[in-house]
């Protein structure tokens, strides 16, 4: 296994390596992931990076990975979100929420419209449809 980054660990809970380097970038481990409320199984937070010292890269992790998950067969599906997230420490949140400015800035951008819920739980530009 290769050295680990400065101000990346391995987490005693999971075995995966997490932290923040000097330069910002955090690995994020299992631990802060997301379970399947159905299974059990982790899997990593969608729009999250993480190092792998075995492969010595950062990699990071789509936003469309949890639709690759399949629970084990004879697992009966409950009814409710099937994953939950688990708890972020501060960096995670911080780095989640620029994440989020980010993908909301670049819609605005691309469509000039602006993405975001109102009171009525509709999106800021939603007109009323014609009757």
């Amino acid at each position: 296994m290769r050295p680990l980054p400065e101000g990346l660990f391995v987490c005693a809970d999971c075995g995966d390596v997490r932290g923040k380097t000097p330069d910002g970038l955090l690995s994020v481990c299992f631990c802060q992931g997301v379970v399947c409320d159905w299974c059990g199984a982790r899997s990593r937070r969608p729009i999250s990076d993480h190092y792998d010292p075995r492969l010595g890269h950062w990699l990071h992790t789509p936003h469309f990975i949890l639709g690759a998950h399949v629970c084990p067969p004879g697992t009966a599906p409950r009814e409710g979100r099937p994953f939950r997230a688990l708890p972020m420490d501060d960096d995670l949140k911080a780095y989640s929420e620029a994440m989020t400015r980010l993908t909301f800035a670049m819609v605005e951008a691309r469509t000039g419209i602006r993405p975001g819920p109102t009171d009525d739980g509709g999106d800021a530009d939603d007109e009323a449809a014609p009757s």
